[in-house]
């Protein structure tokens, strides 16, 4: 049991670097909440199972913490096995799943490339073809 507490200790402390400024920000007015056909099982079903999935490659960062230091990636690998999974968890809306702006990201650059592809074109010399919007 000390041992789960330790973890959970270095965990907050790792953590709480990223949540302080998460929680000096003012709260931004955003789009309103999604239905209870979404939020309901987010809330019940999602975030409890989200939480517990963070915890692994916390746990594995926390690990590898002399390595990434030694190699200059501790920045990076406190991003990606920390920040990003716990964004998830705490930064994401109810019932919002997926940010809108990844989507529309993926679709514009999904368009860009059929684009470049269909008049055969490099992406140099093929221009955005978003501008048009």
């Amino acid at each position: 049991m000390g041992k789960i507490a330790l973890v959970l200790i270095l965990l907050a402390l790792s953590v709480s670097g990223n949540l302080k400024t998460a929680w000096a920000q003012e709260p931004e007015a955003g789009p309103p909440p999604a239905s209870l056909i979404k939020t309901i099982p987010d809330l019940a079903l999602v975030r409890p199972l989200a939480t517990m999935a963070a915890l692994l490659p916390s746990s594995a960062f926390l690990a590898t913490i002399p390595l990434t230091c030694l190699t200059g990636i501790d920045l990076k690998a406190s991003e990606v096995l920390v920040a990003k999974p716990w964004g998830y968890v705490s930064n994401r809306p109810l019932g919002v799943f997926i940010p809108e702006e990844k989507v529309t990201r993926s679709v514009d650059q999904k368009i860009n490339q059929q684009y470049s592809e269909f008049l055969g074109r490099t992406a140099a010399d093929a221009g955005n073809p978003l501008d048009i919007r």
